[in-house]
């Protein structure tokens, strides 16, 4: 053969592969034409293995698989394999929805089959819609006791409608894989109170205040008591021992590193010094947790002459605007934030100081090195994890919510 000839010959067999391989298309054509012989004479086990070769063949337009799908379905309701039927019956209806046997073939059996397959697959994604939409109001409601309840509903459905089918298998491990992660935060969440994000939260009085944009976060309902901290140090391998009468009071004499590691040991932080205040003023700017005018009855400060720390609930009348304890008096609580100088401010007042050093948007600074018996911490943590958690969630579901199909089979 001539280079010339060889070239030609290059080019067509370029082509062919290009194209899916010669005759490709036709060899699809032959089997569904073979699939239909052996239908009708009967041999219906060899309709239904011609049939599924050309369901795997690459590039299988929507008309082919559908009559492909359809050979399945009659061949398996000839075997009395009905619930094969049906399925393959609802995986053509998840193509065409308006699809029905062709005259030719609609024998009554075939029909009743047929019709049991459309009317399970309209029951069933009704179903799944409505169970979908409870599940994606929960999420977005964070109600995720009622989340997992609903996907608990889904789980022990026996579904039968392929895309609702493949719809629940996408989204259960994205579930599943958020759920573990929601445990592992519900643990660390425990005795955590949400403080909403806000674009002016404010911070200072007088001249000197501003308005600082704040994310979401939560903060620890208490202060860390002497209970807390050696349950958690004993966990780490360290002890800490304590008059067993101060269990319930704030942890004190421990420096801003001590703090900060116990903090990251429970997956925290300490919170910032506009994030604490925020928590103690709310949305009013209070100058007190509870309002604006001092009440020696809701806080352990030096006009409440108890000289010692109280337990961390001993003031349920003394909580802030989100509902959170004990930040006014007891015990100063490190924060997160440094001065210029390297220390540390602390906010909140003691049962040493009066109510002047107790308000909301007053602080302190001492180096990280500092001990006292009347300074103490608590824990806060970013809301972004659930935030993400949720996002994703909503994000996948929504695809579904929408109607987006899903690869046919």
């Amino acid at each position: 053969m001539t280079p010339r000839r060889w070239t030609v010959w290059l080019f067509v067999w370029i082509g062919w592969t290009l194209m899916g391989g010669p005759g490709r298309a036709q060899d699809v054509g032959a089997r569904l034409q073979a699939a239909w012989q052996a239908f009708k004479e009967a041999r219906f086990e060899d309709t239904l293995r011609l049939a599924q070769v050309v369901l795997k063949s690459d590039g299988l337009n929507e008309a082919a698989r559908i009559e492909a799908l359809a050979l399945q379905a009659y061949a398996s309701v000839a075997l009395g394999r009905l619930s094969t039927a049906e399925e393959r019956f609802r995986a053509i209806l998840q193509i065409q929805p308006a699809w029905t046997p062709p005259g030719e073939v609609a024998s009554p059996r075939i029909l009743r089959v047929f019709e049991q397959a459309r009317q399970t697959s309209e029951a069933e994604r009704a179903l799944w819609m409505s169970l979908l939409a409870r599940w994606t109001e929960a999420v977005r409601r964070d109600d995720w006791v009622e989340a997992q309840e609903v996907w608990r509903q889904v789980e022990q459905t026996a579904w039968r409608h392929p895309e609702v089918r493949r719809q629940v298998e996408t989204l259960g491990p994205v579930w599943s894989s958020a759920w573990n992660e929601l445990t592992r935060l519900q643990r660390v969440l425990r005795d955590m109170v949400l403080v909403p994000a806000t674009p002016a939260a404010s911070i200072g009085v007088g001249p000197t205040s501003r308005q600082v944009a704040l994310q979401a976060f939560y903060m620890d309902a208490f202060p860390v008591t002497w209970e807390r901290y050696a349950a958690v140090a004993r966990a780490h391998g360290q002890t800490v021992t304590y008059p067993p009468d101060r269990a319930r009071h704030p942890v004190v004499q421990v420096t801003w590193d001590e703090a900060q590691t116990f903090c990251a040991w429970e997956g925290k932080t300490l919170p910032t010094a506009e994030q604490w205040e925020y928590a103690a003023r709310g949305p009013q700017a209070l100058q007190f947790p509870w309002g604006r005018s001092f009440d020696p009855a809701r806080c352990n400060t030096k006009e409440s002459r108890h000289d010692a720390t109280t337990p961390v609930d001993a003031y349920p009348n003394g909580r802030s605007p989100f509902g959170i304890w004990d930040l006014c008096g007891n015990a100063w609580e490190w924060t997160a934030t440094a001065t210029s100088d390297g220390k540390r401010v602390v906010k909140g007042g003691s049962f040493r100081e009066g109510k002047d050093r107790a308000l909301n948007y007053e602080s302190r600074s001492w180096a990280p090195d500092t001990r006292r018996d009347d300074l103490g911490f608590r824990c806060a943590l970013s809301a972004d994890a659930i935030f993400r958690i949720r996002e994703r969630l909503l994000t996948e579901a929504q695809k579904f919510l929408e109607g987006r199909p899903l690869q046919a089979p």
